[in-house]
């Protein structure tokens, strides 16, 4: 069930979606979890090598299916192309594919110097600093007195 915002009347509505896609069951999602749960042991022990190629076999995957992806999710919510639905589903894409790839440039941080580098100054005492939320903003939106 999808549910939308009906923009003329400004109710919720839920949608039942017909066709090539049936909802999943709570007990096919439950086996899902145990199968991955399941190999969990055998994740950990991957090479390193290993784990970049499966992340790289990931990245091509989601390139492959990201454009149906969106036209789907769009169809879903009788949305046209084009419009601010597109945008909103592309952007719920993206992070995936930055996540992705961050995820690799710490693998291979770790396998070429044993850890992630944290991108920030390294300090004499082999403390890493980095900065965790901006502290300051550009000049055009700090406050005037």
């Amino acid at each position: 069930m999808i549910q939308t915002l009906d923009r003329t009347t400004g109710t919720i509505k839920f949608l039942e979606f017909e066709g090539q896609f049936r909802k999943t069951s709570q007990a096919a999602m439950d086996d899902a979890l145990n199968e991955l749960s399941a190999f969990k042991d055998e994740w950990a022990a991957l090479a390193i090598g290993e784990r970049i190629q499966i992340l790289d076999e990931m990245m091509e995957a989601m390139k492959e299916v990201s454009e149906e992806w969106v036209a789907v999710s769009l169809e879903m919510k009788n949305e046209t192309c084009g419009g601010f639905g597109e945008g909103e589903e592309w952007a719920s894409i993206w992070p995936i594919f930055r996540l992705l790839r961050i995820l690799r440039q710490s693998l291979e941080d770790i396998q070429q110097s044993g850890r992630p580098r944290i991108p920030g100054l390294s300090r004499p005492t082999r403390r890493s600093s980095g900065q965790a939320a901006p502290v300051r903003g550009p000049r055009s939106h700090r406050p005037t007195s």
